[in-house]
C-alpha cells in the first residue's frame, strides 16, 4: 500500500540520523547493519512512540543503553531492553545494535539539524548546528583539498580560495502513519555554500598629545628710584652789613718853616 510523502519539522537528532544513515550509504557497503537496526530503534524512540505508541522504549531511554547487556529473549513480554534473538548465532550483533543505539544517539545529539555555515570569519568558515559545532565534517573549497573542520567546526580557507561548500542534511519528508506504526522518515540532502569575506586591515594610529609646560621666571624690573635733588639756597641775609673803611688820614708831614703854612686844598673826607 502506497502512502503519500509529506515534507515534515522534525527533530534535528532524526534530520540527521536519517540524512546520514540512508540506502545511499547502505548501498556502499562500508555500514555496519546494526547501525542500521540502531536508527530505526531512535526513529521509535524520539518520534514513533511520542506520537502514536509509548510501548517500544517504555521505562528506557536510549541515553542509559551505554554498555548495557541485552536483555534475554522472550516471546512477549516487557521491560526488555536492546536487541535480542533466539538465534544464537546473532548474539554478537544484537550486542552491537544495542551499543549503537547509544553511540548514534550521542552522535546525533552532537550533529542535530539544522546545519549552518558561516563564512564571515576571514581566516575560515564554521559549521554549526542546533547544538553546536558541527566537527569532523569535510568542505570542499574551490582551491586546496577539503578540509575537515575541527572540534570548533572550524575549516581554514586554503591558498587562492573564495567559495566553500558543505554537504548537509535537508528536508524531512515522512509517509502518513497508519494503524501499525508504519511511518517511514527520509532526509534529503542539501549543500551550505559560503564566500570568502575579504580581508579589511585596519590601521589605527594613536595620536600622544604631550603637554609642555613652560615656566616663565617672572622678570622683576628694577627702576632706579628717581632721585630728587633740592637745593636749598639759602636766601641772602635780610641783615644789612654796613662796611665801614676808615682810611686813615697821611701822617702829617713836618711844616716846612721855610714856607708860609697854607692849608692843602681838596683833602676828601671819607668818613661815612
Amino acid at each position: 500500500m502506497f502512502h503519500t510523502y509529506n515534507d515534515v519539522a522534525t527533530d534535528g537528532r532524526l534530520q540527521y540520523l536519517t540524512w546520514r544513515y540512508d540506502k545511499d550509504l547502505l548501498d556502499l557497503g562500508n555500514t555496519p547493519a546494526s547501525d542500521y537496526a540502531a536508527v530505526q530503534a531512535l526513529v521509535w524512540a524520539i518520534r514513533s512512540d511520542a506520537s502514536f505508541d509509548p510501548d517500544v522504549f517504555s521505562a528506557t531511554a536510549p541515553a542509559n543503553w551505554d554498555n548495557i547487556t541485552p536483555s534475554a529473549y522472550a516471546l512477549g513480554g516487557t521491560g526488555r531492553v536492546g536487541f535480542n534473538t533466539d538465534n544464537t548465532n546473532f548474539t554478537g550483533v544484537m550486542g552491537d545494535a544495542t551499543q549503537a543505539v547509544y553511540d548514534l544517539f550521542v552522535e546525533a545529539t552532537a550533529k542535530a539539524g539544522p546545519w549552518a555555515l558561516d563564512g564571515s570569519d576571514p581566516a575560515g568558515v564554521t559549521a554549526t548546528g542546533a547544538n553546536g559545532a558541527i566537527a569532523n565534517e569535510p568542505v570542499t573549497f574551490d582551491a586546496g583539498g577539503p578540509v575537515v573542520t575541527d572540534t570548533n567546526g572550524f575549516a581554514a580557507w586554503p591558498e587562492g580560495a573564495s567559495t566553500a561548500a558543505l554537504e548537509a542534511p535537508g528536508d524531512s519528508f515522512e509517509t502518513t502513519a497508519g494503524a501499525n506504526q508504519n511511518v517511514l522518515l527520509a532526509t534529503q540532502g542539501t549543500v551550505l555554500s559560503a564566500n570568502r569575506t575579504a580581508t579589511t586591515t585596519t590601521t589605527t594610529t594613536t595620536t600622544t598629545t604631550t603637554t609642555t609646560t613652560t615656566t616663565v621666571a617672572p622678570t622683576t624690573t628694577t627702576v632706579a628710584p628717581t632721585t630728587t635733588t633740592t637745593v636749598v639756597l639759602e636766601p641772602p641775609s635780610s641783615t644789612s652789613t654796613t662796611t665801614t673803611i676808615v682810611v686813615a688820614p697821611p701822617e702829617p708831614e713836618a711844616p716846612d718853616l721855610s714856607q708860609p703854612s697854607v692849608p692843602t686844598p681838596g683833602t676828601p673826607n671819607f668818613a661815612g
